[in-house]
């Protein structure tokens, strides 16, 4: 326990200061655009993590329990990463292509100028080129439990950040095609660091493996269903509150969510360290409860703790937003509260998914369905704290998904051992 006490205190205070620095880069970005384009901003930043999100899909967490079984055995190890590298790119293409497309009609929904949206669908094709390898690629460090080089990988992206946001902020030139430059430059960096030496530590020549290939397609398809709900559910927030609300509702609930963006810490420690620590806990089952419970416990209480630290400092941080964010604690409150909730849900699926555990995942559909039924009939999104309140309650969605989805999990495993 003492190595990984060290490790977790290394790693979380690594990306303590990494998403200071985000949070530093999001106020800027906030502070320096009118709320109309920072709502589109914020609409482009959420296509490119569904698409990293719908690129993945379990995927690299089955890697990462497929590559500790096969640990000792170089030939079998380089045949997966092949595997799954080429399995990757092949999903890649065509969710790029609808991804376009579709931020391209969510953005003329919000009537955002024709201009900027080809500026930010252009931005999105570029991204989409490197980050097509990107998980399988920072799966092999988490399986190799390459904690330095996940914390060099965060660390150089957010300094990256930093330094090009604040050189547009001090010659006064933020805006929306600057912006998308510099997203496009860092997750290009963020995989050539991710990339960098692995060629030298497997052999991704080997034999393209057919049969490794069927198993994490069958790992990839059956955990979609739930990937997709995730990304339309993100989408429905952006589309209805900027539709049946306003750009400026949408631009307060996006700024807000900056701040509890921060769990993301704890976040890191989960999907970099957490799914190791569970994958590797699989020969006994006490172990493994007792891991998988420790990891999502200490990441949800440091979720309410972060809520009530955001709580207690609201006033302060929403003038750090500037003007016209005045007056919204209520809303912060919802909104870092939802986030502990939906981050837990995500932290869950990150550790079911490493475990093979995906069956009864359309239980998110009907969840899926009454929160929509909640936003569309019940609540009013033109009110923000209405808005921020449904964009809350997505937490629901996924807790109770991937509740039924352990439970069903733990039942098959755990009834077959005896240990």
């Amino acid at each position: 326990m003492k190595k990984w006490r060290g490790i977790l205190a290394r790693f979380v205070s690594v990306n303590a200061l990494t998403q200071l620095i985000a949070l530093v880069v999001g106020v800027l970005v906030i502070r320096g655009l009118s709320k109309d384009d920072y709502a589109a901003y914020a609409v482009f930043t959420s296509f490119v993590a569904a698409y990293i999100l719908l690129t993945d899909s379990g995927l690299s967490g089955a890697v990462i329990g497929f590559a500790a079984s096969s640990a000792d055995d170089q030939s079998k190890l380089g045949g997966l990463f092949r595997t799954a590298f080429r399995l990757q790119r092949r999903i890649a293409f065509p969710q790029a292509l609808l991804g376009t497309i579709s931020l391209a009609s969510v953005l003329l929904v919000l009537q955002v100028p024709i201009l900027t949206v080809a500026v930010l669908t252009t931005g999105f094709a570029l991204v989409c080129v490197p980050l097509a390898n990107r998980s399988i690629s920072v799966a092999y460090r988490r399986f190799r439990r390459d904690y330095t080089r996940l914390q060099i990988l965060n660390g150089a992206n957010a300094t990256f950040r930093l330094v090009l946001v604040g050189t547009l902020t001090v010659v006064r030139s933020i805006s929306i095609p600057a912006l998308t430059v510099t997203t496009v430059a860092a997750n290009a960096l963020d995989v050539l660091i991710a990339r960098r030496g692995m060629a030298r530590d497997v052999n991704l020549l080997a034999s393209f493996d057919a049969a490794v290939n069927s198993q994490l397609k069958t790992v990839y398809f059956k955990a979609l269903p739930v990937s997709i709900g995730v990304v339309v559910q993100t989408q429905l927030v952006t589309v209805l509150i900027g539709v049946l609300g306003s750009t400026d509702t949408l631009a307060e609930i996006a700024a807000l969510s900056r701040f509890a963006a921060v769990l993301a810490v704890f976040s890191a420690v989960v999907n970099d360290v957490g799914t190791g620590l569970v994958a590797g806990a699989q020969s006994s089952s006490r172990r493994l409860l007792r891991s998988y419970a420790s990891v999502i416990g200490a990441f949800f209480g440091a979720g309410i703790v972060l809520t009530a630290i955001l709580t207690a400092f609201a006033p302060l941080l929403l003038w750090l937003l500037g003007t016209g964010y005045e007056g919204l604690q209520l809303p912060l409150f919802l909104v870092a509260l939802g986030t502990t909730g939906i981050m837990t849900a995500d932290a869950m699926r990150s550790l079911n998914n490493t475990l093979g555990w995906v069956r009864w995942s359309w239980v998110y559909i009907p969840a899926l369905v009454a929160w929509l039924l909640l936003g569309l009939f019940a609540l009013d999104l033109s009110d923000v704290r209405q808005a921020a309140l449904w964009m809350a309650c997505q937490a629901f969605v996924g807790l109770t998904t991937q509740t039924v989805v352990l439970l069903s999990g733990a039942r098959r495993t755990f009834g077959r051992r005896r240990d």
